[in-house]
């Protein structure tokens, strides 16, 4: 456990059945800290992953990022050391470019382009928070990303000739692994804020008596992140980069699987 939860008050609390049921409690520990730190402003932007235009304009992105003391966005089975690259951009030591060429090999990443050079530019602490490439949603097979390529192949005609009941039994699976991994999401960015807080005293000072401003951008499939804080006792807020929002077929699928819709 980290030293920082007793420096600022830590104390067992309740979690919601879900998470106590589907998470260990290491890994749980994370979202013990987020429900006994109720100073958060939590602003999380859901959208498309792919392009850079997905995040929408600059006010839907740029501006709550430069706002924000965190931001936290989604990187799955991401490695523990990736977590440097970022703070390089942070510290100024590499220019967003030359960091995509190390981390992605490819100079064609708009998406997360758009992301790095956004960080470079407001200096805002940035960490990845999800599922690690060595927990078993990444690497026990068929993985969570598998079973996801597997779907929007389905849903797109790659795969013609597939059952509704082997479709719906993917949609099934997906969904579940789905609610695990964004418990495992906050509980990573929990961990991460406790980590910050043992060397940023501005951190540590918000935590014990102001308020944390926390930016956070994932997946339209991931809006569960916003019930499951709710349900830690937080009041987080959410935006979509268009309203009404029009979720893929297959983000459709998922979800209303995740709200047991169908």
């Amino acid at each position: 456990m980290p030293t920082s939860f007793v420096e600022t008050g830590y104390t067992p609390l309740e979690l919601p059945p879900e998470a106590l049921t589907r998470l260990n409690e290491d890994e749980a520990t994370g979202l013990r800290f987020l429900a006994n730190h109720p100073n958060f402003n939590i602003l999380i932007h859901f959208s498309e992953h792919g392009k850079a235009e997905d995040l929408g304009d600059e006010d839907y992105f740029e501006v709550p990022l430069a706002k924000a003391d965190l931001y936290a966005h989604e990187n799955l089975g991401y490695e523990r050391a990736e977590s440097q690259y970022v703070l390089d951009i942070f510290s100024r030591r590499l220019i967003p470019r030359e960091l995509l060429g190390q981390v992605l090999e490819s100079g064609g990443d708009s998406f997360n382009d758009r992301k790095l050079t956004a960080i470079y530019d407001t200096g805002t602490y940035a960490v990845a928070a999800d599922v690690t490439s060595d927990h078993w949603l990444v690497n026990q097979e068929p993985s969570i990303q598998h079973l996801g390529y597997m779907l929007e192949a389905i849903y797109t005609g790659g795969m013609p000739g597939t059952s509704e009941s082997i479709a719906g039994a993917l949609i099934n699976i997906v969904a579940d692994r789905q609610k695990v991994r964004e418990w495992i999401i906050l509980s990573d960015l929990g961990n991460k804020i406790a980590e910050l807080a043992t060397v940023d005293p501005t951190i540590a000072d918000k935590l014990q008596g102001g308020i944390l401003n926390v930016f956070m951008t994932y997946g339209s499939a991931h809006t569960g992140l916003f019930h499951k804080l709710r349900q830690l006792g937080l009041r987080p807020k959410r935006t979509f980069p268009t309203m009404p929002y029009e979720y893929s077929p297959v983000v459709s699928a998922i979800r209303k699987k995740i709200f047991e819709k169908i």
